[in-house]
């Protein structure tokens, strides 16, 4: 599914991000903030914790370098409350929730087997 849709929207987009791996970067971004947004809404349900993960997940094991967690770590740290995704509601707040709710979503990501 996340191969399809990175396919699917990458014409469209080529004006934009007209160089690869801006596009991945951007991808990796979206497809990143919402499954923390999913895995938001699942810490509301007690044994039920659980996020879709897309290519990022794969990306930033096997290429750290692109690691989009912690770009994201950085911009946070830096951002706070003005974090766009938090600011404007994709993603939950206050702050300081969301910073515990990042980490616990970074080390399953970090953890989840490929089944490959």
């Amino acid at each position: 599914m996340s191969n399809h849709l990175r396919q699917r929207l990458r014409e469209p987009l080529k004006d934009y991000l007209l160089a690869e791996g801006d596009y991945d970067e951007a991808f990796d971004r979206l497809e990143y903030v919402f499954a923390l947004r999913y895995w938001q809404y699942t810490q509301q349900h007690p044994g039920y914790e659980w996020a879709p993960l897309g290519a990022f997940a794969w990306r930033s094991r096997y290429k750290p370098q692109q690691q989009i967690m912690s770009k994201l770590d950085a911009e946070i740290s830096e951002l706070a409350d003005d974090w766009p995704p938090l600011k404007h509601g994709i993603v939950k707040g206050p702050l300081e929730e969301l910073q515990l709710v990042k980490a616990s979503f970074d080390k399953f990501v970090q953890t989840t087997r490929w089944g490959y």
